[in-house]
């Protein structure tokens, strides 16, 4: 019986923009994140009612990121957030997050398992995402484009030959290209906050294959 409820489920997600200092490198610096929470609704359970209290826990929580300096002792005691005192990735806001929003969610429902948080996705910018899953997995992902120019060609077979097979393929032409390369990181306990720096994964990507 239990399987086919799951079957059956409901999946709900909300964005939350917030707008957050923090430093990092011994900088301060402000960005605006698209903070995404998902869950997962019983079929029996998704009623209007719970997708709106769903959705006033999950803004609750958002505010206690917004317009904060997140890595700061007194943000650390007074809303229980743990960040790395010496920066702030988008990841440790994806964890951070579903953190604070599971504590609320077990409290506003009694563990009556009519809702799971199945996770929270954090974005900042067009490119760079960071996700963390019920199963303590965190998934970040950054993407890039590039144009390259190309043609069908056989050197063996004369440009009218070329022209008859490829079409308008025969001859010099560009495309668009769109690249996204995804990282996960099973997360052991709530201490192992040192993730792949995302710059660094960047500036590979930029090297390696856009430059080429």
């Amino acid at each position: 019986m239990r399987q086919k409820l799951l079957v059956k489920s409901k999946k709900l997600s909300f964005d939350y923009l917030i707008s957050s200092s923090y430093e990092i490198n011994n900088k301060i610096k402000a960005s605006n994140f698209i903070i995404k929470p998902s869950f997962t609704l019983l079929e029996k359970n998704t009623s209007t009612f719970l997708e709106k209290e769903l959705f006033k826990i999950a803004f609750v929580v958002s505010k206690k990121f917004d317009h904060k300096f997140l890595n700061t002792q007194k943000n650390k005691n007074d809303l229980n957030l743990n960040f790395n005192k010496d920066c702030v990735n988008i990841e440790d806001i994806a964890k951070n997050y579903f953190d604070q929003l599971k504590k609320e969610l077990n409290i506003k429902f009694d563990d009556k398992k009519i809702v799971n948080l199945s996770s929270v996705q954090v974005q900042r910018g067009f490119v760079d995402r960071a996700t963390y899953t019920f199963d303590n997995k965190i998934i970040l992902s950054t993407e890039s484009r590039f144009s390259s120019v190309h043609r069908h060609y056989n050197l063996n077979l004369s440009d009218k030959e070329n022209k008859n097979l490829y079409k308008k393929c025969s001859i010099d032409h560009g495309h668009e290209y769109e690249i996204r390369i995804f990282l996960k990181k099973i997360i052991n306990n709530n201490s192992d906050n040192k993730f792949f720096d995302l710059s660094k994964l960047k500036n590979v990507l930029q090297k390696k294959t856009l430059k080429a």
